[in-house]
């Protein structure tokens, strides 16, 4: 299943690129978020170990994220229950303090 979405934001694209490339604060703004946690870095990324839930239900997984700053943060997983994820942000000025966020 694939969908995407496109919002202008009234941001400045590096601080919207902070805000999705930290996952580890995603539990703390996003519902179904439970945990997030860094196990790894690399020169243009990490690998994080994930925790969704909706009551008793729970989905734990790896995934790796190549950051391109400030345009492309980009996230797939193979692992657990995912068959294939990949999200795709990318930022772009959309005028002055503004952001073009698309996610695919």
């Amino acid at each position: 299943m694939r969908q995407s979405v496109q919002r202008v934001v009234p941001h400045e694209r590096e601080r919207i690129f902070d805000l999705v490339a930290d996952v580890e604060s995603y539990p703390s703004f996003l519902p179904l978020w439970k945990a997030a946690r860094i196990i790894g870095r690399t020169a243009d990324g990490y690998k994080t170990r994930q925790s969704l839930g909706i009551g008793p239900a729970k989905l734990d997984f790896l995934s790796d994220t190549a950051l391109t700053f400030p345009e492309r943060v980009v996230v797939v997983s193979r692992d657990g229950p995912m068959r294939s994820l990949r999200m795709e942000w990318g930022l772009e000025n959309a005028g002055p303090g503004q952001c073009r966020a698309k996610l695919d």
